[in-house]
């Protein structure tokens, strides 16, 4: 696995409120219960992509076609 360097282009993303709260509705309430699967701020974690591999994120504005499924 492809270690980060930190010197990568940072994405962020928004989603409405009805979306974030309803995303996980269908899922029991023990999924989520006493913190078992959550993120803290000091916790580290890479989000792996194959489909994004191929693109180059080295630059300011990323353009990359990705296959469908």
């Amino acid at each position: 696995m492809r270690r980060p360097t930190w010197q990568e282009v940072c994405g962020r993303s928004s989603m409405s409120s009805w979306i974030n709260t309803t995303s996980m509705a269908s899922f029991s309430g023990a999924f989520a219960a006493g913190g078992k699967y959550h993120l803290l701020d000091a916790d580290e974690y890479w989000v792996k992509f194959p489909e994004f591999e191929h693109c180059d994120a080295s630059k300011a504005t990323v353009k990359c076609t990705v296959p469908k499924p």
